[in-house]
């Protein structure tokens, strides 16, 4: 009897172990809401390690005990590391951010207006695509491009998926894509290391990679949560 109760025990602290894997919080998922005061706080997961630099504005240089009582308990300085933990919206009009710094925790100051890379589901998870003995993991996102050149459309990302539409596309007559989803993985085409996208053109849904998808704006081809809080306070990319 007793070594049952033991196998059993065992088994439960697997799959429990399993259980917590597989739950992980990831970022830009909900973590609170809350009314302060008269105040209405949203707060969602957002990891990121970040150095301070000539981005950031002196106000978001002061740590606060919590962004409604606005108590400073510390002065950051440029080339500081913190760790951002979550983002916290106010009243729908401030956004702050939650940081850890020299293991002390607070709120620095983020914008003010609401600034959510999440809203409506953006860069969360869409899926998992096995394509080519490869698995792609999928997130959401929106964002326009240009196309310059002929561009293969497939069913799947990567070479290994199915031509089936083509963006006809040069230099004097451009194409607009808009984006619905991409992966996670990078590959390496024709010197090109970047993303696959999921986009829609003239009926055909499907993947093109992203290494011709071209921006007039500076910084990365795409603008991660990530990239834009570095953009904004730290020292750009």
């Amino acid at each position: 009897m007793k070594k049952i109760i033991i196998v059993f025990i065992i088994v439960f602290s697997i799959i429990s172990n399993l259980s917590a894997q597989n739950s992980e919080i990831i970022n830009g998922t909900i973590l609170e809401k809350k009314n302060i005061n008269n105040h209405t706080l949203v707060s969602k997961k957002h990891e990121q390690d970040l150095t301070l630099d000539y981005s950031a504005s002196d106000d978001q240089l002061i740590l606060y005990n919590d962004p409604i009582e606005k108590k400073k308990i510390a002065d950051l300085q440029r080339q500081q590391e913190i760790t951002i933990k979550e983002m916290v919206f106010i009243d729908d009009k401030e956004t702050w951010l939650k940081i850890q710094v020299n293991d002390k925790d607070g709120y620095i100051f983020y914008a003010k207006y609401i600034f959510d890379p999440y809203k409506d589901g953006a860069w969360m998870p869409a899926g998992e695509i096995q394509s080519g003995g490869k698995t792609f993991h999928t997130l959401k996102c929106s964002q326009g491009f240009l196309v310059y050149t002929n561009l293969r459309i497939r069913d799947k990302p990567g070479l290994d998926g199915n031509k089936i539409g083509l963006i006809e596309a040069n230099q004097r007559n451009s194409v607009v894509v808009i984006t619905m989803e991409i992966t996670q993985e990078k590959e390496t085409i024709d010197g090109k290391t970047e993303r696959w996208a999921k986009i829609e053109y003239k009926g055909i849904t499907g993947w093109v990679f992203g290494g011709y998808l071209e921006y007039e704006r500076g910084g990365p081809r795409f603008c991660t949560p990530e990239i834009d809080i570095e953009m904004e306070l730290g020292a750009g990319i």
